[in-house]
């Protein structure tokens, strides 16, 4: 999702050094079921641009126009996650409609019947990209700050150091050796600021997450407004505790993040033991701090996580402290989840990290 709203902004900003090149083009994001009856791309075109200009309604020759001279850039987010008559409609999309630029967000290979589209790969750092990304970052960050602030880790003496903190969190023991494990940017994104945040506080690197999960876990608390005064104040504990339970949800049956009902989130967090959701509402604090965002499908509320590494963690938190220290539920766990990839990582680093914590035997 993140990889795809940057290309929408380099489109909106095409014909710039900043954009792609050509001409501007306006994205226009999609994340519903598709027909070819009712709710037809055309028609889920027109009102969004339609809600864009609520006085001036879009002709059919101007909207044709814009659509098939790529002027606007149509966005189809989690196609994979869509209904099977979904993904069958927008394979065939090309035969009813000239949609002139268009991008899709898949987990699984998708086949259209049109020319063969450009296929782009999220690429995985490892101890060989690491350096420079976070460097990047950190650069990214100078470029952006006023002359007066002070430039955190200046020297490459200073970097280096934050590198080899940073080379430790990519590390998963194993019982023959130590394994290097990929990870995604967002994760180096969110501990580089972490880093400068405790540079400007003039505290030491040692407070630094020594986990990919706790790199995560802190981000979530850092979300978390810590005044009592603000609606639906929880500590940072609850917060956690209700996100857990919101992860779990979003993985289940396949172990791959996707929207789920509010109605099932609340009935979830009640069965969990949550005692009064209307006085103190655990879906509305995480609303709230942008940790998921809840939208109306078919005439159901349905919630769904921003970023699907948070929820991945959060849900393999969530699953292993049901597992605990029982080798049985481990195996069955493990087996379940072979052909999700991205939880079956945030459940070996989270399991690594609470055996260390709670000083489980090796499972």
């Amino acid at each position: 999702m993140m990889l795809a709203r940057q290309i929408g902004y380099w489109a909106l900003a095409g014909g710039t050094p900043e954009g792609v090149p050509g001409h501007p083009m306006v994205p226009i994001w999609l994340d519903e079921d598709l027909d070819d009856k009712q709710n037809t791309l055309a028609n889920a075109l027109r009102r969004e641009l339609n809600g864009w200009l609520p006085d001036n309604e879009v002709e059919a020759s101007l909207f044709d126009a814009l659509i098939g001279k790529q002027r606007i850039l149509v966005i189809l987010d989690r196609l994979s996650e869509r209904s099977s008559a979904t993904q069958q409609y927008i394979s065939t999309i090309h035969g009813s409609l000239r949609v002139g630029a268009m991008m899709v967000t898949t987990r699984t290979q998708m086949n259209f019947r049109a020319e063969t589209p450009t296929v782009i790969y999220p690429q995985p750092l490892n101890s060989s990209t690491l350096l420079h990304f976070m460097t990047s970052r950190l650069a990214q960050y100078v470029e952006d700050s006023e002359p007066s602030q002070k430039i955190p880790f200046p020297s490459i003496q200073d970097q280096l150091r934050l590198g080899e903190r940073l080379a430790t969190l990519i590390t998963v023991r194993t019982r023959e050796a130590n394994e290097e494990v990929p990870i995604l940017p967002l994760v180096v994104k969110l501990f580089v600021e972490q880093s400068i945040e405790l540079v400007r506080k003039g505290r030491p690197l040692v407070e630094l997450p020594r986990s990919l999960p706790d790199t995560y876990f802190r981000y979530l608390d850092g979300l978390n407004p810590k005044a009592a005064t603000s609606d639906n104040a929880m500590s940072d504990e609850d917060m956690l505790r209700a996100a857990k339970l919101l992860g779990r949800l979003a993985l289940e049956n396949d172990f791959i993040p996707k929207e789920f009902p509010k109605e099932s989130a609340r009935g979830r967090l009640i069965a969990a033991g949550w005692a009064n959701p209307e006085r103190l509402d655990p879906i509305q604090r995480p609303l709230d701090n942008g940790l998921i965002i809840e939208k109306t499908v078919v005439a159901v509320r349905v919630l769904r996580f921003v970023l699907d590494p948070i929820a991945e963690f959060l849900a393999a938190a969530s699953w292993s402290e049901e597992c605990g220290n029982d080798p049985t539920r481990w195996d069955d766990l493990e087996s379940k989840c072979q052909a999700a990839s991205g939880f079956q990582l945030a459940l070996r680093l989270v399991k690594q990290e609470y055996s260390s914590q709670l000083g489980w035997n090796k499972v």
